[in-house]
């Protein structure tokens, strides 16, 4: 799973270069023999220094999050498109070796997600979330339907169930145009 993570994150033709160049270096050696620390230094240097903290996040610590979709509501736009606003929150915790978990500050890329009423996604890109709360505006091309934060559930959160919320019209729609 945590490949498949930063897999997502830096691309698999990132992880792919990582690998070679780590079979390169310790294939058909004897000892010392390589340890998941050789491999996470490879990871390391194809990965763009946005996403160096998913080291610490993925190998280093044990990370949790509570995300949260807190509300989202569409305009209609002039052009027929619909804008999406987006009210998150994203709180990261880690544990220390007895359990205990204390909240540390969150600047995350994190999938943001938009869903039509058949569930297909009309957007899901990563945005950088600083902080506990975010609002994001993005716009799609068909009537949203539901939106939210880590919609797949890419993230170890302790409450999946509230990543995504409905998707509302706004009480503030453009002059004229309706659903």
């Amino acid at each position: 799973m945590v490949m498949y993570a930063l897999q997502d994150y830096i691309g698999e033709d990132k992880v792919n270069q990582a690998l070679a160049a780590f079979v390169k270096e310790f294939s058909f050696k004897g000892p010392p023999y390589p340890t998941a620390l050789d491999l996470e230094n490879h990871l390391r240097k194809v990965t763009p220094p946005e996403f160096q903290y998913l080291y610490d996040d993925l190998f280093d610590n044990i990370t949790l999050y509570e995300n949260r979709a807190k509300s989202a509501t569409y305009t209609r736009l002039p052009d027929g498109r619909y804008e999406v606003d987006l009210a998150v929150e994203l709180k990261k915790f880690r544990a220390d070796a007895n359990g205990d978990e204390h909240q540390i500050p969150a600047h995350d890329w994190v999938d943001i997600g938009v869903t039509d009423a058949g569930g297909r996604y009309l957007y899901l890109q990563k945005h950088k979330v600083d902080g506990e709360s975010a609002d994001i505006k993005v716009v799609v091309d068909k009537l949203p339907y539901k939106a939210g934060i880590d919609p797949l559930n890419k993230l170890i959160d302790r409450k999946p169930d509230e990543h995504v919320v409905p998707v509302s019209q706004s009480k503030l729609t453009t002059a004229g145009l309706s659903q």
